[in-house]
């Protein structure tokens, strides 16, 4: 089974709104939380995981 590329489309359409808008609500987590990066680090993790 061959690994699924996105298109040079998808990359700067969707993929790269989706990207902007997770470091976004991230940036905006960490600032209301006043946490660490390792707590965003670890978040992400957990979402990755799940």
């Amino acid at each position: 089974m061959a690994k699924w590329i996105p298109s040079q489309e998808q990359k700067s359409g969707l993929i790269s709104r989706t990207f902007e808008f997770f470091i976004d609500e991230l940036a905006e987590l960490q600032d209301e939380l006043d946490c660490p990066d390792e707590f965003i680090c670890d978040f992400l993790e957990v979402v990755k995981n799940r």
